[in-house]
């Protein structure tokens, strides 16, 4: 097995992960390691080899020929003062063959050769050697090698060609880690250390780009306090450079100036060197994997984003300032349209020459905003109002651009800034209209921020300015705005009101806008139980929104069809439209709307209870959420923690409920914020014992309540842990609209919310019936979170549990198996199969797939997964095969 890959991928990691969890005490390990710095011959065998001789002391006392072949490696060989035999290469490598027979005997064994690359000759051929007898072998050959160490003249290249040549050499290559993989990376960083600035995280996810080590060093290092780089980074990317000749190092540092891409002339006119002597300095950085060759051929970029940023940073700041000049220099002497004015500002800028910086930065503004590179833009609009010569005109033009990117970006507080400054220099100038538009995109950022009351002054303060003009498009924005802020606070009878205005009195070709409306309305519909328009209206929307071609539109009406299918109690289809939505947020660079729709596909998930996929997606939403700055998402986040605490082991739940900064902003905010985040709390101290202040937590949520949505479940989920005058006036508002309801879940959670009355008032017997339907409707609408609650309620306590195993909701499995279990029995990890994970696991074993299994059971997929998963842990298998004969086993 050859597993290759660059430096810090976690090569090692994996091996050391593999030997310890699958082969652990069934099979012998034994490792050797090339080192760089002391080579020496068949340095990693010889380790092998002793490894493999403290097991067995005794199994080559009989192999006299082996011995003293190998005794110059191995003196307690040696015979006395006999000189060792002359054996040639061949006996030398058939010595050792001979010897790892010998002392693996009839167990299997395991033998790892770490990095290969800086193998001596000797080791390389003895490595060929034992793959040509391998095959004859109980052995597991395990080789690791750095990737990005192999230039085109390594000695090891011609060794992996030959190697990979046997049909028994397999290969694995460890890439970095995607963009999916990074953000469940740092949205555990940010649930572990939540005071992490969102630079810091942003700087690490940059600069990383996706190598583990890089990021843990990075993080490490920014959670110490450190402000320039890690030293341990600097050390090992300028141990790189030493193959380079000083002329080539210095060819690279300008390349570094360049930027992230370059090309040999722009680096040769800047440096000043000849052509011919730039191409032969970047070929040797290519050969030894320090620079890659564009896939046009045209240019060159960085290995690594930290190679470039680490020779960046080894320039004193005069020499940098000096580069940029020369390098803006000969960028602006190029033909028009041959060079972004991107780089133009960018090196101007950086050179200190602001009055051509100022020629180019809006233009390199625009440029980023049209690319989605929303912050980048930002930063150019703010440098063109730093330099330029601007009037008013010119400032209010500027300033509603930068309010415009600082949106798009998800930095709420500067967009908001920047919408008071444009409102400034509008007002001076007299612009009406545009003076409405500005003031309603301040009050969309303060809604964002939190300030319900200015969000709406604000809004309304623009309608004022533009009410008379019936058929303007900046009227129809500014009531779509209102519309959407009042929707998002459960205003739903404000909302559609607005949205019928604008509909009513505008002929808007301006589809983008249309079908944005159309997008809230249908949410504001389903919120107020009109399902069968709202999802119509959303169809429409969303095929508005495709006509507009407006990325930011078809991801808005993507996320509110989901929030239209949440209302209608439609969860799965809900879970699927947000993850759309997330995606071609993603894909166009829609950072606050990505986290938007992630968000909500992880409560969604963790409500219905599908625990283990939710934990993966709250990991994406808090690591998109800290990308943004919008308070509304971060307490979002603090309530993602909470539902992700009250379900599995980590984070410790006693850390968040002593949150009082987090609560306390929690309630301010009020419905429908106030509403889940309260609720969680108080089921997080009911389940931590801390009944009184449980029920004062969700007294204080009830009283934000104003309108009946499907955020009403929050209050079911934590109902027993309230007193009964709450839940009594909790249920005069879930009655009418449990009854509106398309799905068995209002009635099911009227049941619940009626077992935990009756239980408040003594009467055991009907809290029981209660909670027992409770559970059968759960059961039929598949929300198997709520129909554990409600079974361990009504005392069905291993139902309950074996409904925790399989949705990985562990923290409650732990919970009644320690209340099942026997003391003293408590390592017996395994129970039962239900019926319906017998039926499933059948199936597995008689080779259908998920698909095929939901379609035979008429249950969804994700159920087919979460029993398969269940049956696969509960029989200790290790895979579907190895759980179709765990199963004829338990059978027989």
């Amino acid at each position: 097995m050859l597993i290759g890959g660059d430096a810090g991928l976690g090569k090692s990691r994996l091996v050391s992960e593999f030997c310890a969890s699958t082969v652990g005490d069934r099979s012998a390990v034994a490792t050797g390691e090339c080192l760089e710095y002391a080579l020496g011959p068949f340095a990693p065998f010889v380790d092998i080899l002793r490894a493999l001789m403290r097991d067995r002391p005794d199994a080559l006392a009989g192999a006299l020929a082996v011995r003293r072949i190998l005794s110059p490696l191995f003196p307690e060989f040696s015979a006395g003062n006999a000189p060792p035999p002359v054996a040639n290469t061949r006996q030398h490598f058939d010595a050792y063959v001979e010897a790892i027979r010998r002392l693996i005997g009839a167990g299997r064994t395991a033998v790892v050769v770490e990095d290969v690359h800086w193998a001596d000759e000797g080791t390389l051929g003895l490595l060929q050697h034992l793959v040509q007898t391998a095959p004859s072998l109980p052995m597991l050959l395990v080789v690791t090698y750095r990737s990005d160490e192999l230039g085109r003249n390594h000695r090891l290249v011609p060794v992996l060609s030959k190697i990979t040549r046997k049909s028994d050499v397999f290969q694995v290559r460890l890439d970095r880690l995607d963009k999916e993989e990074m953000d469940d990376w740092i949205g555990e960083v940010s649930k572990d250390h939540p005071a992490l600035s969102r630079d810091a995280l942003q700087n690490t996810r940059r600069l990383a780009e996706g190598n583990p080590l890089f990021a843990e060093e990075l993080i490490t290092h920014a959670i110490n306090g450190g402000v320039d780089l890690p030293l341990t980074l600097r050390e090992a990317v300028l141990e790189r450079l030493k193959p380079l000749p000083s002329d080539g190092r210095l060819v690279l540092v300008v390349a570094a100036v360049a930027g992230d891409r370059f090309d040999p002339e722009l680096v040769a006119e800047a440096s000043g060197r000849p052509l011919a002597e730039v191409h032969e300095a970047l070929r040797r950085a290519r050969d030894i994997g320090l620079i890659l060759e564009d896939s046009c051929g045209e240019g060159f970029h960085f290995r690594h984003a930290l190679m470039r940023e680490i020779l960046y940073h080894e320039l004193l700041a005069p020499e940098a300032r000096t580069l940029h000049a020369r390098i803006a220099a000969a960028l602006d002497r190029r033909p028009d349209g041959a060079v972004s004015p991107v780089q133009l500002a960018h090196h101007f800028w950086e050179a200190g020459d602001l009055k051509n910086a100022a020629r180019y930065s809006e233009a390199a503004a625009d440029a980023a905003e049209l690319a989605g590179a929303h912050e980048d833009a930002s930063e150019y609009y703010e440098r063109t109002l730093k330099v330029a010569q601007a009037t008013s005109v010119d400032s209010a033009r500027l300033y509603r651009k930068l309010a415009l990117s600082l949106g798009n970006a998800g930095l709420s507080e500067r967009s908001a800034r920047a919408c008071l400054q444009a409102i400034e220099h509008l007002e001076v100038i007299g612009d009406a209209e545009r003076l409405a538009e500005m003031y309603s995109d301040l009050g969309v950022e303060q809604a964002y921020l939190g300030d319900i009351e200015s969000s709406l002054t604000s809004s309304l303060k623009g309608l004022d300015l533009i009410r008379s003009a019936t058929n303007s498009q900046t009227r129809y924005k500014v009531l779509l705005g209102l519309a959407s802020i009042e929707l998002h606070h459960n205003n739903f009878t404000a909302s559609l009101g607005y949205a019928d205005e604008a509909l009513a009195s505008s002929d808007i070709a301006d589809r983008a806008r249309r079908a944005a409306l159309l997008t809230t309305r249908a949410a504001a519909l389903a919120a107020t139980g009109d399902f069968t328009a709202a999802l119509q209206a959303a169809a429409g929307a969303l095929d508005t929104a495709r006509e507009s071609g407006s990325d930011k539109v078809i991801v808005g009406a993507l996320n509110h069809f989901g929030i239209v299918y949440t209302e209608s109690g439609n969860e799965f289809a809900a879970v699927e439209r947000f993850e759309r939505s997330a995606a071609h947020a993603a894909d166009t660079f829609l950072a606050l709307d990505e986290a938007i729709a992630l968000l909500n596909r992880a409560i969604r998930l963790f409500v219905v209870g599908d625990v283990a996929t939710g934990l993966q997606a709250a990991a994406k939403a808090r690591a998109a959420c800290r990308r943004v700055e919008v308070p509304l998402l971060r307490l979002s986040t603090d309530y993602l923690n909470l539902l992700t605490a009250l379900r599995v082991d980590e984070p410790p739940l006693c850390d968040l409920l002593s949150d009082e900064k987090a609560v306390e902003s929690a309630l301010r905010f009020g419905q429908p914020y106030s509403l889940v985040i309260g609720t969680a709390f108080a089921e997080g101290l009911g389940r931590s014992g801390r009944f009184a202040e449980a029920q004062v937590m969700y007294a204080r949520a009830l009283d934000t309540l104003r309108d009946a949505t499907a955020e009403l479940q929050a209050f079911a989920y934590a109902a027993q842990f309230a007193a009964a005058p709450d839940l009594q006036r909790l249920r005069a508002t879930l009655e009418p609209w449990a009854a509106g309801q398309p799905t068995n879940r209002g009635r099911a959670h009227l049941a619940y919310l009626d077992a935990c009355l009756a239980q408040c008032n003594g009467d055991r017997d009907t809290a029981v019936r209660l909670a027992l339907d409770a559970a059968r409707m759960y059961a039929e609408i598949e929300h198997p979170l709520p129909q554990a609650l409600a079974l361990e309620f009504a005392g069905e306590t291993r139902k309950a549990l074996e409904i925790y195993h399989r949705i990985g909701s562990s923290r409650d499995a732990h919970r009644l198996d320690a209340l099942l279990t026997p003391k003293g029995r408590r390592d017996r990890s395994t129970l039962e199969l239900s019926d319906r994970e017998r039926e499933v696991a059948r199936l597995v074993a008689a080779g259908k797939s998920n698909k095929a299994i939901a379609e035979a059971l008429t249950i969804s997929g994700r159920t087919v997964e979460n029993h398969v998963a269940s049956a696969i842990k509960k029989l200790g298998a290790t895979s579907r095969t190895d759980l179709a004969a765990k199963l004829a086993r338990d059978e027989a």
